[in-house]
């Protein structure tokens, strides 16, 4: 066992600096983050997971054993880069060269491209796991944190120097320690923030997004297709091909009846149906990976800050995946918190110095709001088949070929310049 995971020890959980809870994209990211920041990578950060500990680091890319991939925007990949994990992801990356988007049965469509704004991509599509190993091999090479699989935190006090946090492991004693700044990084309906008293506003979208690896005849080359349907938007982002076989991430967005129906469904029936609801753009549909389903719904708590304690990713904001904004929100919010952590060290602020917490929302809440209400708004829209809605939906696509100031401000925003 390395000394990541021997925290067992009391002598390695009497005090920190940062607890992060949740070892997921979010908190390994902030990991990575505060390695490569000049004043913030010698605090001392406690990483508690409640899964177990990883096995190696050996990732078969192109299985379907978990079929998530995420679309990057160009904002994200330099942000990567600035944490020192982007050279082990290019090469597994399918860059978006353009954006098609269309609305079914509708006249009125559009196509953004990286070449009008002189990007060398509007983002990259990498899959989930081969994002997972480079965190993971980021955070084992920071010098200054520990791991905790197998954990939970069921315990958060505000005290005079930060937080009393009470943690438990499977078969083992109680471990108390005393912490300078929590971040809770643990995914949406933050159950520690439910109990800290944090509310928020909760929009149920009674969708479901049924995400799959597909592959198709033809290749992508390089266009990420965005279709709206009656049922919600379909996504189709390109993979990297592998033996010659041309692959997509599928993020297929339908009712949430719907999805308890096609959960059942025969891997023909599923192809049939993504067929005629995507045409032949691609060719034919060759196969229908593992579906994994997910509903959907729009998360924002009252409060992202409390003395010592800041809520980060879906703990923070939960957003519909129309516009694949979630973890490039996320990747931002993260790169300004070290940012403003690692200037207050520099004044000799204290990690708990509410000052900084306070800094760090007031430099995010423009960018958040945009997000948040653009992609509400695409779903309120995209998301009707009545009239008075379907009028505006192939105005805006007719407005965004038409003027291109507003085809700008979408291709800022999809790329991560905004």
């Amino acid at each position: 066992m390395t000394r990541k995971n021997m925290l067992d020890q009391k002598k390695h959980c009497r005090s920190v600096d940062v607890l992060i809870v949740g070892g997921g994209l979010i908190g390994s990211s902030l990991v990575c983050a505060l390695s490569a920041a000049m004043g913030a990578q010698n605090l001392s950060v406690l990483l508690v997971e409640a899964g177990p500990a990883r096995q190696g680091n050996r990732i078969k890319t192109g299985s379907d054993r978990d079929a998530r991939s995420t679309a990057l925007s160009f904002g994200s990949s330099q942000i990567l880069e600035r944490m020192g994990l982007w050279h082990k992801l290019k090469g597994c990356a399918a860059p978006i060269y353009e954006i098609a988007v269309s609305d079914q049965g509708r006249f009125g469509s559009t196509r953004l491209t990286c070449r009008e704004y002189d990007l060398d991509a509007l983002g990259y599509v990498v899959e989930n796991k081969a994002l997972q190993s480079a965190l993971y091999e980021g955070v084992q090479a920071h010098k200054n944190v520990n791991v905790l699989n197998e954990t939970r935190v069921t315990q958060v006090v505000p005290c005079a120097d930060g937080m009393n946090v009470q943690l438990e492991k499977a078969h083992q004693n109680i471990q108390r320690i005393q912490v300078g700044l929590v971040v809770l990084a643990e995914g949406g309906q933050s159950q520690i923030a439910t109990g800290l008293g944090i509310k928020g506003r909760e929009v149920d979208y009674n969708q479901n997004a049924i995400i799959a690896n597909i592959m198709t005849e033809r290749s992508q080359c390089g266009v990420a297709f965005e279709r709206f349907t009656e049922s919600g938007p379909i996504a189709l982002l390109p993979l990297p091909s592998i033996g010659g076989k041309h692959r997509s991430s599928l993020v297929w967005t339908v009712s949430s009846a719907a999805a308890a129906e096609m959960a059942n469904w025969e891997e023909l029936r599923l192809i049939e149906e993504l067929q005629q609801n995507i045409g032949q753009r691609l060719g034919s549909i060759k196969s229908f990976g593992k579906r994994n389903i997910y509903p959907l719904s729009l998360s924002v708590p009252q409060e992202q800050i409390r003395p010592s304690l800041v809520l980060l990713g879906n703990a923070a904001h939960t957003v519909h995946p129309v516009a694949g904004q979630g973890l490039n929100l996320s990747l931002r919010d993260i790169e300004e918190l070290v940012s403003c952590i690692d200037q207050g060290l520099e004044k000799d602020l204290r990690i708990n110095e509410f000052s900084i917490l306070q800094k760090y929302v007031t430099k995010r809440d423009y960018d958040q709001n945009q997000v948040i209400n653009f992609t509400h708004s695409l779903v309120e829209t995209f998301s009707s088949s009545s009239f008075f809605k379907a009028f505006p939906r192939k105005l805006g696509l007719l407005t965004l070929d038409l003027f291109p100031a507003l085809r700008q401000e979408l291709v800022m925003r999809a790329s991560g310049k905004r």
